[in-house]
C-alpha cells in the first residue's frame, strides 16, 4: 500500500459512541479500552466518542466537546496530552497522529477496509 496523505488519512474515520456495548468493537479496531482518557479524572466528563481513523490511530471527543489527545508514543522528552476545542491545537495533535501512523506503518497493518 502506497503510503497516504493527511487528508485523506483524516478524512477516514468512524465516531464510536464510547459505551460498554461497544467496548469489544472498540478493542478489535486496535482502541485499548484502558487507555481511554488514560485513566485522568475530568470531573464529570466522559468520553462520549471514539473517533477511529481507519488507516491507525484514535483519539477522544469527550461530552463537552473536547478533544482529547495522548501521545506516550512520542518518548518521554516529547510526550504530551491535549484537551481541548482549539482548532489550530487539534490540527497540531492530528498531524503527530498521522506521523505516528506513518512511521510505524499502521497505516498498512490497520486499514479497518481490508
Amino acid at each position: 500500500m502506497k503510503k497516504i496523505s493527511f487528508e485523506e488519512w483524516r478524512s477516514h474515520y468512524y465516531d464510536v459512541p464510547f459505551i460498554e456495548d461497544n467496548y469489544e468493537l472498540l478493542e478489535s479496531m486496535q482502541v485499548p479500552i484502558e487507555c481511554i482518557s488514560n485513566g485522568i479524572n475530568f470531573g464529570n466528563i466522559e468520553p462520549k466518542f471514539v473517533r477511529v481513523f481507519t488507516f491507525g490511530s484514535w483519539h477522544e471527543i469527550l461530552e463537552n466537546g473536547d478533544s482529547y489527545f495522548m501521545h506516550p508514543y512520542l518518548g518521554i522528552e516529547e510526550e504530551y496530552d491535549y484537551i481541548g476545542k482549539d482548532e489550530k491545537e487539534i490540527e497540531k495533535n492530528l498531524k503527530d497522529l498521522y506521523g505516528y501512523v506513518i512511521t510505524s506503518n499502521l497505516y498498512k497493518k490497520n486499514n479497518l477496509f481490508n
